[in-house]
């Protein structure tokens, strides 16, 4: 019996690929790789060339299918991120919700 939210969640299938047989290690290395890289760099082609190098590393392993239901799962979240951040950003001349003053009106 499957629940609704099943086929929604990606879930870990073994499969025949190169990356499927590769040890946990070495997988792990390769992943690590792509996540640092793109918490270390902010150039868009960097991390451009991270998310094509992660498409790659998908379409390799044949996991097109269940990288198409993270993305289902995440882009409804980032997106709401993009909204809400310059609302609350501290790190412009000025916030248009008033975050970053102190009770006396002074800017902190």
């Amino acid at each position: 019996m499957s629940s609704p939210a099943a086929g929604f969640v990606p879930v870990y299938r073994p499969g025949a690929t190169a990356l499927h047989s590769a040890r946990a290690g070495a997988s792990a290395a390769y992943c690590g790789a792509l996540a640092l890289t793109a918490v270390l760099f902010e150039h868009p082609l960097v991390l451009g060339a991270a998310l094509l190098a992660v498409l790659a590393g998908a379409r390799g392993a044949g996991v097109g299918e269940e990288l198409r239901r993270a993305a289902r799962l995440s882009l409804p979240l980032a997106l709401v991120v993009a909204l809400v951040n310059p609302l609350v950003s501290r790190e412009g001349r000025r916030c248009s919700c008033g975050a970053g003053r102190s009770s006396d009106g002074a800017s902190t």
